[in-house]
């Protein structure tokens, strides 16, 4: 069955968000700027930034693979909540 328009623009959205991440990520590590429009994403350095730390924040509930210490799993729950809340 062939996929509906409306799940090829989910497939689509995702596949760009995960290329986005990606290429956010490289840069980081990089220490170079990004700049997502730039490159043609619609997302934004908070959105990316904010699903990357959620990605480590289950990684270090998980287990020892996460880039995440203590603190800052604490401070992602502490904004987690915040968000939530409001």
């Amino acid at each position: 069955m062939p996929p509906t328009a409306k799940h090829s623009r989910h497939d689509k959205h995702q596949r760009d968000f995960g290329a986005a991440k990606a290429w956010y990520k490289m840069a980081q590590k990089r220490q170079i700027p990004f700049d997502p429009a730039f490159f043609g994403f619609v997302f934004s350095i908070e959105e990316l930034a904010d699903q990357i730390t959620h990605e480590e924040a289950e990684k270090f509930v998980i287990g020892p693979n996460s880039e995440l210490n203590q603190e800052q799993f604490d401070a992602y729950i502490t904004k987690w909540k915040d968000r939530k809340a409001a």
